[in-house]
């Protein structure tokens, strides 16, 4: 984040949350460079607190164990594509140079793939829901965009 251009847009304080949560996406993606989709995932939950978080809001305990066990759903998933390598491969090291041109060219990535197939479960679980039967459990995990989490509020 560029502090000169931010003068007089937003205030210190808000810019300095920015610069952190700008510095922490920074950690994020040069970790997904070199760690699996399992490790990545770790070190998200780690990073945020996501348990700890999980602990606060939940009612219950056995909302909280509900919650967690998703959690560690997905990263039994996540292990299937833990063997690919690092989270993040580009064939392109003029890409790189040039974030966000459209040039670039991107190889399948190991983190990819697995967004894609969780997407996938979701969009299957939203397809045939009230399909099931009583016995037939479903595995399923649920993404939410910046877009699609806009106007919903998040502890800090």
């Amino acid at each position: 984040i560029d502090h000169t251009t931010s003068q007089g847009i937003m205030s210190k304080s808000t810019l300095n949350k920015m610069v952190a949560f700008s510095k922490l996406m920074k950690t994020l993606k040069e970790k997904a460079e070199v760690e699996s989709v399992t490790d990545l995932l770790s070190s998200v939950m780690t990073i945020f607190g996501l348990k700890e978080h999980f602990k606060k809001i939940s009612k219950t305990n056995d909302e909280y164990e509900d919650r967690w066990a998703n959690v560690m759903e997905l990263c039994l998933m996540a292990e299937r594509y833990s063997e690919d390598g690092p989270c993040f491969i580009q064939s392109n090291k003029s890409a790189r140079d040039n974030e966000g041109d459209a040039g670039g060219s991107w190889e399948e990535t190991p983190l990819g793939n697995f967004l894609d197939d969780i997407s996938l479960l979701t969009d299957v679980q939203e397809d045939s829901s009230g399909d099931e039967c009583e016995n037939n459990v479903r595995l399923v995990a649920n993404l939410m965009t910046i877009h699609a989490s806009k106007g919903m509020e998040f502890d800090a």
